[in-house]
């Protein structure tokens, strides 16, 4: 068996003296390979920025009830350059960085907000039903949290140029 090969399409594969079998893909394969991947990427960032930017919400999101908004306006959706780079972050932290951590990091943040919500400038929102007035409930609206009685918005102009809104 050892230096036996098994050809399989377009890929060699050879045993060693244990039996482990070590294959290697040829120039045809690597390349439908490499296609393949990156017509998934391009799917997946097109099924999650797309609706983002169009309603705030991805099929799931719409099952779960949960909506993605602007974090400044809780009433407005995101750009499409917003949305694309929400996801480039996300996937970014949670395939290749630091493992998910980005995505669990809502469990210690006061505002339950990921990093790519962060990153992006938005936040994800639970849907309420609206109140009833003698008719039957019309769809759903955003709940947004109640400032204190004292809060003033911050009418100072911050130093320097933001580095987060670079995609507008």
């Amino acid at each position: 068996m050892v230096g036996q090969a098994a050809t399989a399409g377009s890929t060699t594969c050879t045993y060693d003296e244990f039996g482990f079998e070590t294959c290697e893909l040829n120039g045809t394969a690597s390349a439908f390979l490499a296609v393949a991947a990156l017509m998934w990427f391009v799917g997946a960032w097109l099924y999650f920025a797309w609706p983002w930017s169009t309603s705030g919400q991805t099929l799931g999101m719409k099952v779960t009830k949960i909506k993605m908004v602007d974090q400044n306006n809780f009433a407005e959706t995101v750009s499409f350059g917003r949305a694309s780079w929400r996801f480039l972050f996300r996937w970014g932290t949670n395939c290749c960085c630091v493992g998910g951590l980005g995505s669990l990091w809502m469990l210690w943040d006061p505002d339950s907000r990921t990093w790519q919500d962060m990153a992006g400038g938005t936040h994800v929102v639970k849907l309420f039903p609206a109140l009833p007035s003698g008719l039957p409930i019309q769809g759903f609206v955003v709940q947004p949290a109640q400032a204190p009685p004292d809060w003033q918005p911050d009418t100072q102009p911050q130093p320097g140029p933001n580095p987060t809104e670079w995609w507008k």
